[in-house]
């Protein structure tokens, strides 16, 4: 287990976000969590205790009631708040509770008031999937934080016939105290490393919580004292709310362990810029970082941010390496087999 030290809010105040960085000791854990920048760490989550609350009272049972979870007894009110996903509805729960999904986007609590289905304490245990770990790319280097570990999480908030959130990412920015255990374990990352070169030069792209790793990669080459360049492509919304590490960054590139940052925020201007914006208006530096053998790694929003991304890389290879399009994706293509080109994208 580790413990929490500390809860910091990222977000400045007007931010439509709230980014909290964790601080996780490690002290006492042993060789197993023995970590290296680039991996993540699988943090297990506890429910909240209003939204178990809120769940008996639409079943009509109080929580005292006693349930078998395997060939244990325990309570279901604990068993709620420590073993079940409290939101997602998978076919079993279907056909536990023989009801149908009443809506796409239904959660368990809208299938518990909309679906009204009969439930005894054991069946409503036994239409639930188990709660999950969550994995979150580490913000720290062990050399930087002998013993600890430091995460950088998004509270998820959200509205879906009533205000719900996530589980994991409210229970350490609001429910988890400094000083409480919270069960984690390291997930060691395949591929996802600084280059074993130190002199290699390093482009990282990771708009929003995806500067995660790249703090953890930029206190590693700094303790180091690599020689390696570093280029950092970091955005988000506001400038003024939404910076996250704004001081430690400012304060690399004085020192030199940042040679270049690229900055995009999306909503300060009458036009919105992302990161791959910033990559085409600085392609002809960006091959030319590519052609003296940098290594790239993306990390963030798999969805859209690394698609467009990945596309604009083979715009401006196409176009500064005077190749077709075919030929500058091919190049891109070799460039992840060879492990020059790492996503760590979810």
């Amino acid at each position: 287990a580790g413990t929490l030290m500390k809860v910091e809010n990222l977000s400045g105040e007007g931010s439509a976000k709230t980014v909290n960085h964790i601080e996780i000791s490690l002290a006492g854990g042993g060789v197993d969590l023995d970590y290296q920048v680039g991996d993540a760490l699988g943090l297990w989550p506890v429910n909240c205790p209003h939204e178990v609350t809120t769940i008996l009272e639409a079943s009509g049972l109080s929580g005292s009631e006693t349930v078998m979870l395997k060939d244990t007894p325990t309570s279901l009110r604990a068993a709620l708040l420590n073993r079940f996903d409290l939101t997602t509805i998978t076919p079993a729960t279907l056909e536990a509770w023989g009801v149908e999904k009443p809506c796409d986007d239904a959660q368990i609590i809208d299938l518990i008031e909309l679906g009204k289905p009969e439930l005894s304490a054991q069946s409503l245990a036994d239409g639930l999937r188990p709660l999950q770990p969550r994995l979150y790319s580490i913000a720290s280097s062990p050399k930087a934080h002998p013993g600890e570990v430091h995460l950088t999480v998004g509270e998820v908030h959200y509205d879906l016939r009533s205000k719900r959130k996530g589980c994991a990412s409210t229970y350490l920015g609001e429910r988890l105290q400094p000083g409480g255990q919270v069960g984690v374990y390291i997930q060691k990352s395949a591929h996802f490393h600084l280059p074993a070169d130190e002199t290699t030069p390093v482009i990282m792209i990771g708009p929003g919580t995806g500067i995660a790793p790249f703090r953890a990669f930029l206190e590693e080459r700094a303790t180091r004292q690599s020689g390696g360049q570093n280029w950092l492509f970091f955005g988000d919304q506001h400038e003024d709310t939404d910076f996250l590490y704004r001081d430690q960054i400012l304060g690399w590139e004085a020192d030199g362990v940042l040679s270049k940052t690229s900055l995009a925020w999306s909503r300060d201007g009458a036009d919105k810029v992302y990161v791959q914006d910033l990559i085409r208006k600085d392609g002809a530096s960006f091959y030319d970082w590519l052609s003296k053998g940098a290594a790239i790694y993306v990390c963030g929003d798999a969805s859209r941010m690394a698609a467009d991304v990945n596309q604009t890389i083979c715009e401006v290879v196409s176009e500064y390496g005077g190749m077709s399009l075919d030929d500058a994706k091919a190049y891109v293509a070799d460039l992840g087999a060879s492990g020059r080109y790492q996503r760590d994208v979810y």
